[in-house]
């Protein structure tokens, strides 16, 4: 007799990658033109061949001879739109301006890595092992620029226009990778909001993003202080007009103390300082979570709940 429960037997995903969830886009295609862009040291291949097999064998290197026969690589230099007469020469000219040329671009070569068998990072590791090479990278494919006409807040926002009024990201948008694809950055304000349109799919490399967060657990733990000294102040008087100016005033104090820490002496700074609500609020709402600030708000909001306790304690024995 079959077993009943082999239709109801869990199989494993075979796949060492979990799956992705439905939720998520998949992963961006591959930005790679499949070129390589190398940078020989000044002065050590003659830029006029237009073939760096043939200016290796000039300049007599061997090793990167052999690199390009057993990997198969073509190649060209970099700038093919003038004449590598014309390139130096422009380049003599400007050597004598302010902002001169810090590198030759006749020492850069483009090398074709779409039809070899290997990975390119091998074959850039190789590279790198070469004396006379001073830098690898590959190269990346230019993208669509920008469209304006989707974004129904770009004809208001003046700090895209050029300068001095704005940044002139219009026209960034119309340079090669402009829409700031595949991009990285530090996060210190933590507070973005990595789903908005202008932040295409962005790489976090420093920092974890709350999308102020820290801002409300500062205000919950703000609020519940508060609250604390108003029930204090509710338990000295019957009077709720009495009790209302009470809490006005100890909350006032307690929060703008620290607005007036630069005029008291240097040596009753750091109390105030760490007294002051407002210090400890600026410093959870930049996202710093500290245990110290969880620790200050409880302490104050416990010590106002006790006092209350024990005000409405006393009443029962008048």
């Amino acid at each position: 007799m079959k077993d009943d429960n082999q239709a109801c037997k869990i199989r494993l995903c075979p796949e060492r990658k979990p799956p992705r969830p439905i939720n998520l886009s998949g992963d961006p295609p591959p930005d790679d033109s499949g070129f390589l862009v190398v940078r020989f040291k000044a002065s050590t291949l003659d830029a006029r061949h237009g073939d760096l097999a043939a200016a290796a064998k000039q300049a007599g290197l061997k090793a990167l001879m052999q690199l390009l026969d057993t990997f198969r690589l073509s190649s060209r230099p970099l700038i093919t739109s003038i004449k590598p007469d014309v390139l130096e020469r422009i380049e003599k000219e400007a050597l004598g301006s302010e902002l001169h040329p810090l590198q030759s671009l006749s020492t850069y070569w483009r090398l074709d890595v779409r039809h070899t068998t290997q990975k390119p990072e091998e074959i850039e590791a190789a590279l790198r092992r070469l004396p006379e090479v001073e830098l690898v990278y590959r190269e990346k494919t230019p993208s669509d620029p920008v469209n304006a006409g989707d974004d129904t807040y770009a004809g208001t926002e003046n700090f895209l226009d050029a300068a001095p009024t704005g940044i002139d990201a219009r026209w960034v948008w119309t340079q090669p990778n402009g829409d700031g694809a595949g991009m990285h950055f530090i996060d210190l304000e933590q507070g973005w909001l990595l789903g908005h349109e202008d932040l295409p799919s962005p790489t976090l490399l420093f920092n974890d993003n709350h999308d102020g967060v820290g801002g409300y657990v500062g205000l919950l733990l703000l609020g519940a202080f508060f609250m604390a000294v108003g029930l204090m102040a509710s338990s000295f008087t019957r009077n709720q007009i009495v009790a209302a100016l009470i809490s006005l005033a100890v909350c006032l104090f307690i929060y703008f103390i620290g607005q007036f820490v630069p005029l008291l002496p240097t040596a009753l700074i750091p109390f105030f300082e760490y007294i002051s609500i407002s210090y400890h609020f600026d410093s959870i709402a930049r996202g710093v979570i500290d245990t110290r600030v969880f620790i200050f708000y409880a302490t104050l909001t416990a010590a106002c709940l006790l006092i209350t306790q024990t005000a409405l304690q006393s009443r029962r024995w008048r």
